[in-house]
């Protein structure tokens, strides 16, 4: 719910996400409220602040994998705006293959939003990726 509301969503949208009523979510934001010392849930900037600094940190073999060269690919033409039916043809493999090498690749550089929200996340992860390569490439000691 706090990483919902700290994303810009409200109770009525965390309500829809849970499948609970609003009141439900209300209930459970005065608990939050009262075990977190978050004075207003509703506050975007607020519940981000205390999820940043109450992120677990993961352990240095629990780190997720980067994803593989056909994953990447794929996430370069989702963002391009293919179908998943039009990469499984060009890939000759299932639409519903390419879907899940997309969202395993989604989770592995950790875009969890849907639609244009992760178009843009993986654009961005993309252009990092690009850069990171580059520089790579560039390094005399390469």
């Amino acid at each position: 719910m706090l990483y919902m509301i700290s994303r810009g969503g409200n109770y009525r949208d965390c309500a829809d996400h849970e499948g609970k009523n609003v009141e439900t979510i209300h209930v459970i934001a005065h608990h939050i409220r009262q075990k977190t010392g978050i004075k207003d849930t509703r506050d975007h900037a607020e519940c981000r602040e205390f999820i940043r600094g109450h992120r677990p940190q993961l352990h240095p073999d629990k780190v997720p994998k980067p994803p593989s060269p056909k994953q990447i690919e794929i996430l370069r033409l989702v963002v391009q705006g293919q179908t998943y039916k039009a990469i499984a043809t060009h890939f000759g493999i299932r639409p519903q293959t390419v879907q899940n090498h997309a969202s395993c690749a989604c989770i592995r550089i950790g875009v969890n939003a849907k639609g244009a929200a992760r178009l843009s996340g993986i654009a961005t992860w993309l252009e990092h990726y690009d850069a990171k390569q580059a520089d790579a490439m560039n390094d005399p000691a390469f």
